[in-house]
């Protein structure tokens, strides 16, 4: 494995050794990339996604010719739209 992929996992194994999401307020997990930015809602008990999206998947229209900055600022949007749909008031917040 490469230099930042190992200094990403032991990152990674610090921060969920502390965070851990629950259906009512389940962790959001945030990963960028070179090309693509990810964002999930995970409820840890059930080990299940609740909410995934990507920037990928955001309408080409709204993701053509925007910088990274602002596709990142879509991306929350819509994850925080497809939250509330799901009905979630709150998120733990885990930076991989």
């Amino acid at each position: 494995m490469s230099y930042t992929t190992d200094r990403r996992n032991i990152r990674r194994k610090r921060v969920r050794a502390k965070v851990s999401g629950t259906k009512s307020v389940p962790r959001l997990t945030l990963y960028k990339s070179n090309k693509v930015l990810y964002a999930q809602l995970i409820n840890d008990l059930d080990s299940n996604t609740i909410v995934g999206l990507s920037s990928k998947k955001l309408d080409n229209k709204l993701s053509k010719d925007k910088k990274t900055i602002e596709l990142a600022g879509l991306l929350g949007e819509e994850i925080a739209k497809l939250a509330m749909i799901a009905k979630v008031k709150k998120a733990v917040f885990d930076r991989v």
